[in-house]
């Protein structure tokens, strides 16, 4: 796994002395009809309900976008395709039980595919929130950094049509 490079963005701080794992992740943005995004709403971790984008670890042999077609269906039961990198970011964070990870998180928009099925995480249900809801409630600051980049380029995208 490579280290951040010059620019790329880094959320959190690694706590002196820390050791920190490397985790490759992939993580998927997807719409419905009314403009509101899919999230998981994750209980059992911690005493609240945290939030964050479907997605997560790769397994070894995994590609980014097989790692996030496998976790979209296990996390919400929604079969995805990835059709498009909106960018990646590096997080420290300590996740519960106290393993520390340094994430190196690459955002990708997804489209529904027809393979919908095989959601086996019960600690995680499907929620549907505005933007402006999800980027509030993301547990971590890089999907928040995810959301808000796909906002602008929309917003790009937009002002150029």
């Amino acid at each position: 796994m490579a280290e951040p490079a010059p620019g790329e963005p880094v959320f959190g701080r690694p706590e002196p002395g820390g050791d920190y794992v490397p985790r490759d992740a992939a993580y998927g943005l997807l719409t419905n009809s009314a403009g509101e995004i899919a999230v998981v709403a994750i209980t059992g971790e911690t005493a609240r309900t945290q939030y964050d984008l479907p997605g997560g670890a790769l397994e070894p042999g995994e590609t980014s976008e097989d790692a996030l077609v496998r976790e979209y269906r296990e996390e919400t039961g929604l079969g995805v395709r990835p059709v498009g990198l909106l960018g990646s970011a590096w997080h420290y964070w300590e996740k519960p039980g106290g393993r520390r990870v340094l994430n190196h998180a690459r955002y990708f928009t997804v489209e529904r595919s027809r393979e919908d099925g095989g959601k086996i995480e019960l600690d995680h249900a499907l929620v549907w929130l505005t933007p402006l809801e999800a980027i509030a409630r993301m547990r971590h600051e890089a999907t928040a950094w995810g959301l808000v980049r796909w906002l602008r380029l929309k917003a790009g995208a937009e002002h150029r049509s």
